[in-house]
């Protein structure tokens, strides 16, 4: 504090002091207070030194942020300080009819220390303001939900447009473990283990009347699905691997007729579910197949003549839609 005899000075002065009432921005660096104030004027009477002292001693630092400037000037009897801010003007204090220097030079200390004081207060009400604005990621998004079990059997009914010789209808049942180095444990990465059955719809004989062909797959699957999710829903893509075989039967006038000839595909299709009451899950997706093993079927007359020949299509879809069930 300044003596005395000074404070009158440091009292008066503070109904002329002036502070921009503006934000103050945040800086990054820091420098010293003996760097930040500079003293043109005085000689003998005002001296650096000393007014940096008696500024770090009111303020309790010996600190400011690095794009503050205090300028000290000293004309006659007359002086005036003022603190700039990136260059800008932020505050500024006049002295008239200066005291003996001693008096002064605390006077003068003193009051850039409380000027200085106020702004650092309220650079940090404004860094306070801002921190409170900004959104907390951690408290905004919440822990994650874990995904729940890896484990989970699924039953599908499943359309097929295009695999078989026609349409065709039928189903799926698969089970899902974790990944196979660590098939208990919650992961992205799940081994899906399965069989599949359908059943086409009658393909008319062109070359033979009132004759039909039936046929009818049967096949395993295995491979791996990569998902995402969480306790309520889970969506993932999954590769497979299917061999197994078609079955051919005739009716009408070929009725007789039958074959059964191996088949074989590999699938990449998504599957979406929706968890409603625990364990069970709606379980709805697609997969579309490349057939690599392609049955073909002919018909050949008793005179060993071929009269007709059907084919397995080179690439085939399945949709289908049912139930998981799976503890979350």
């Amino acid at each position: 504090m300044p003596p005395p005899r000074s404070r009158w000075v440091l009292l008066a002065g503070l109904l002329t002091a002036y502070t921009a009432a503006q934000p103050l921005p945040l800086d990054l660096g820091e420098q010293s207070v003996g760097t930040a104030v500079r003293v043109f004027g005085g000689g003998e009477c005002v001296r650096r030194r000393v007014v940096v002292e008696a500024v770090e001693a009111w303020l309790g630092r010996d600190t400011l942020p690095a794009s503050w400037s205090v300028v000290v000037s000293v004309e006659g009897e007359r002086a005036h300080f003022t603190i700039f801010e990136r260059g800008k003007l932020v505050a500024v204090r006049r002295f008239d009819d200066l005291p003996d220097c001693r008096d002064f030079e605390a006077a003068l200390g003193a009051s850039i220390g409380l000027s200085l004081e106020a702004l650092l207060t309220r650079r940090a009400e404004v860094e306070q303001e801002r921190a409170e604005g900004e959104p907390s990621t951690t408290e905004s998004e919440g822990p994650r939900e874990r995904q729940g079990s890896p484990l989970a059997s699924t039953i599908h009914g499943t359309f097929a447009p295009t695999t078989l010789t026609s349409p065709a209808w039928g189903g799926s049942l698969t089970f899902e473990l974790g990944a196979p180095w660590a098939p208990g444990v919650e992961s992205n990465v799940r081994t899906r283990l399965g069989v599949l059955s359908l059943w086409a719809l009658p393909t008319e004989l062109t070359e033979v009347a009132d004759a039909r062909l039936e046929t009818r797959l049967m096949a395993a699957r295995v491979g791996p699905c990569l998902g995402d999710g969480t306790r309520s829903w889970r969506l993932q893509a999954c590769a497979d691997l299917m061999a197994g075989y078609v079955s051919g039967r005739g009716s009408g006038a070929v009725r007789a007729l039958g074959a059964h000839l191996p088949w074989a595909a590999v699938g990449l299709g998504v599957e979406g579910r929706l968890w409603i009451v625990e364990p069970l899950a709606l379980s709805a997706g697609a997969q579309a197949n490349l057939q690599v093993v392609r049955p073909v079927f002919r018909v050949v007359s008793d005179s060993g003549r071929e009269v007709e020949e059907l084919r397995i299509p080179s690439a085939g879809l399945m949709v289908h839609v049912g139930a998981t069930w799976s503890y979350r």
